[in-house]
C-alpha cells in the first residue's frame, strides 16, 4: 500500500509548498496565460500558413545544412549538435521512401519488429535501418 500511495504522497507535498509560497497562484496564472497566449498565437499561425496553401509536410529531404545555419546564427549550436536533434525527422524522411527509395536517403528501412518487454506491457515496435553512404544528408 505505501508504494501504491507515493502518487498522492508527492502531489500533497507540492499542494502544501505551493499554498505556503506566497505568490505561487498568481504566478501561475501569469504562466498560464503565456502558455494560452502562445497557444492562440501559433494556431493562429498555422491558420495563415493553411490559408496561404501550406500543407504542412515536406515535399523534399530537409536540408540539413540551411537548418543547421538558422539554428547555429539563433541558439549557437554546433553542425553536429543540429544533425543529432534533426536525427528523427531525418529518418522518419528516408523511411517513408520506402524500401526501394527513388530519391537519394542516407537511411533505409530493413524490417519492423513488434516486441513487448512483459506481458503487461505495451507493444512497440523497433524499426531496424540500414545507413546508406553517400547518398542523402551530409557524411560526418
Amino acid at each position: 500500500k505505501f508504494h501504491r500511495l507515493s502518487l498522492e504522497r508527492n502531489l500533497a507535498k507540492v499542494l502544501e509548498a505551493a499554498s505556503s509560497t506566497p505568490g505561487f497562484l498568481e504566478a501561475f496564472d501569469v504562466a498560464a496565460g503565456a502558455y494560452d497566449k502562445g497557444s492562440r498565437e501559433a494556431a493562429a499561425a498555422v491558420a495563415a500558413l493553411q490559408r496561404e496553401g501550406f500543407v504542412g509536410t515536406w515535399r523534399k529531404r530537409p536540408d540539413l545544412h540551411a537548418i543547421a545555419q538558422i539554428l547555429s546564427s539563433n541558439i549557437r549550436w554546433g553542425h553536429s549538435t543540429v544533425r543529432s536533434k534533426v536525427r528523427p525527422l531525418l529518418i522518419e524522411w528516408d523511411a517513408r521512401q520506402g524500401p526501394q527509395p527513388s530519391i537519394a536517403v542516407e537511411w533505409r528501412p530493413l524490417c519492423i519488429t513488434k516486441v513487448s518487454t512483459n506481458s503487461n506491457a505495451a507493444w512497440r515496435y523497433i524499426v531496424q535501418l540500414q545507413r546508406v553512404l553517400g547518398a542523402g544528408g551530409s557524411r560526418e
